[in-house]
């Protein structure tokens, strides 16, 4: 069923994206970096910082409480594992005691171009037992993204773009950890994400 609540993108797991974006997009004073004041035009105003409801994931614990968890005050996660943590994985680790999973990471660039591709991750996998749930996706192409980001949004609780993959692979591909390097182009990426989804 599609969510109703207001949708949130999540960081990566890096202590490092977690303060950049903090410093960079949470601050009043976030344009210091991505308007230099000699590309500022006169008069302009800074753009506003994005709203963030820093107790989403509680939210999210007790709209869709697990009776198997030893804690629904505290996330207990079951990490994005590429081709690993998919909907049977998901659901025998909920009945441990997981209480927020996330789904294997999702690659943009193949979900944007192929049909199988986006099979493997869009509609059927999807149960309500599997709640509340985020996708991973990976890539550096904004539109690629988005269009990934939109096919699950409906099924998902949060949106988080893969900051910490150290991999050769993420290298090629320009995602993971290597948009940490990039930082116009993961201000980028996460400004049309923030400005295109709910």
């Amino acid at each position: 069923p599609p969510r109703t609540s207001t949708h949130f993108i999540r960081w990566g797991t890096s202590t490092v994206v977690r303060q950049y974006i903090q410093r960079e997009l949470l601050s009043q004073n976030h344009c210091r970096m991505t308007c230099s004041t000699k590309d500022k035009k006169e008069g302009e105003l800074p753009t506003p910082p994005i709203a963030v409801d820093r107790q989403w994931i509680s939210k999210l614990l007790q709209k869709f409480p697990n009776s198997n968890s030893r804690r629904n005050d505290k996330a207990l996660v079951v990490a994005p594992m590429v081709d690993q943590s998919d909907l049977p994985f998901r659901l025998l680790c909920r009945r441990y005691g997981a209480n927020l999973c996330f789904t294997p990471m999702i690659h943009a660039g193949l979900a944007s171009t192929s049909k199988t591709y986006r099979a493997k991750f869009m509609g059927t996998w999807l149960t309500p037992e599997d709640r509340p749930l985020i996708a991973q996706i990976c890539g550096s192409d904004p539109d690629k993204v988005l269009t990934t980001a939109r096919l699950v949004e409906p099924y998902v609780d949060g949106i988080d773009i893969n900051c910490g993959c150290p991999q050769d692979i993420a290298r090629r591909g320009n995602y993971g950890a290597f948009l940490l390097e990039q930082e116009d182009t993961l201000l980028t990426l996460v400004k049309h994400l923030v400005a295109h989804l709910r």
